[in-house]
């Protein structure tokens, strides 16, 4: 018997993702699962699934084996932790929580229980990656003494869209988050390709001129002033 399967946040980071698990041969039947009714229908609607649930809460009671979290990132380690606890495998977009605390409880979570936690890095796969992370596997690069990994989102490709559409009228206490809160496309690549993990850290950060003033204080939920941030790992 293949998976079952529930994607909980069907909204527009979904649409990549709910195709993929209808189409992979180890899922047997997908679900979805979103707070908003009329949302929930029309991507049912959409995709042919007749399968839907109103809430994780809901969707953890019902014989899914897994959940796949595409919800908005303040919310992933704890409904990881929430869905671990019931007995469910978990996928999640990155990144895996906001704070050490939160993720120190996830990975204690996936000790107690033996549930299987994966986190959707796509960066992983990129075409580069791939191609380094096999090279370095075959010996052709040598000794690896310095790499670097960068990830830009411009916000006039399209994030003030997404950042309203994430937060509603109250979007810019969202919009402006520390960048190394979300570190990962960036750092994936070295680690995927090396194998090694970060041990220190030493970072700087670009305080924001930008006129839109996402990035001042008392704006955002996080009184960050920083839009870029660059930072030099030691590695194991």
């Amino acid at each position: 018997m293949g998976i079952k399967l529930a994607v909980v946040g069907v909204g527009a980071f979904a649409q990549c993702f709910i195709p993929l698990f209808k189409a992979h041969p180890a899922v047997d039947r997908v679900t979805l699962c979103d707070l908003d009714p009329e949302k929930l229908t029309r991507n049912a609607e959409k995709w042919d699934i007749a399968s839907t649930s109103p809430s994780l809460d809901h969707a953890l009671t019902t014989t899914v084996d897994a959940v796949a979290i595409i919800t908005q990132n303040w919310l992933h380690a704890s409904q990881a932790i929430q869905a671990l606890k019931t007995g469910k495998h978990v996928y999640s977009a990155v990144p895996t929580g906001i704070t050490l605390d939160e993720i120190a409880e996830l990975v204690k979570t996936v000790e107690a229980t033996g549930r299987i936690y994966m986190i959707g890095e796509t960066s992983y796969y990129y075409p580069g990656v791939i191609y380094c992370r096999n090279r370095h596997r075959e010996g052709k690069f040598g000794h690896i003494v310095y790499a670097e990994g960068e990830y830009y989102h411009d916000w006039d490709h399209g994030l003030y869209d997404v950042a309203k559409w994430r937060g509603g009228d109250k979007w810019r206490e969202i919009a402006g988050g520390p960048p190394m809160y979300y570190p990962t496309h960036s750092t994936s690549q070295i680690i995927s390709i090396t194998g090694a993990r970060m041990t220190h850290v030493s970072c700087q950060g670009y305080v924001d001129r930008h006129e839109d003033g996402l990035y001042l204080p008392g704006v955002n939920r996080w009184n960050n002033t920083f839009s870029n941030e660059s930072a030099l790992f030691k590695m194991s």
